[in-house]
């Protein structure tokens, strides 16, 4: 019978742990207002050789999509052209109600 009741105990305080660790929780992330303080906040700038770098590998990729050459003798083939088109027309509806949402009679 003793042993039963050190374990209620031991499950007692851990529940009690557990419910202020929540509680705890849930005021932190709630309540407590976060003040941004100016010394947290570290500025740096990205060294010149690093953005240079980005640069040229932009520059070069941009100049190689000028070389880009599509052949358009693909539009001219009679598969291409044997390709039929099902696309559905859309037929204008009328307009329902203003705001669906709201029970039917307002």
């Amino acid at each position: 019978m003793n042993i039963l009741l050190e374990t209620l105990k031991k499950y007692k305080v851990l529940g009690v742990v557990f419910v202020i660790s929540l509680l705890f929780g849930v005021y932190a992330l709630f309540f407590r207002s976060e003040t941004p303080s100016e010394d947290i906040l570290i500025t740096t700038s990205p060294e010149s050789s690093e953005v240079d770098a980005v640069s040229v590998d932009l520059i070069a990729l941009l100049l190689s999509l000028k070389t880009i050459d599509i052949d358009t003798t693909l539009f001219s083939d009679d598969r291409f052209k044997s390709l039929t088109d099902f696309s559905v027309e859309l037929v204008r509806q009328e307009v329902g109600r203003p705001n669906p949402f709201l029970p039917i009679g307002r």
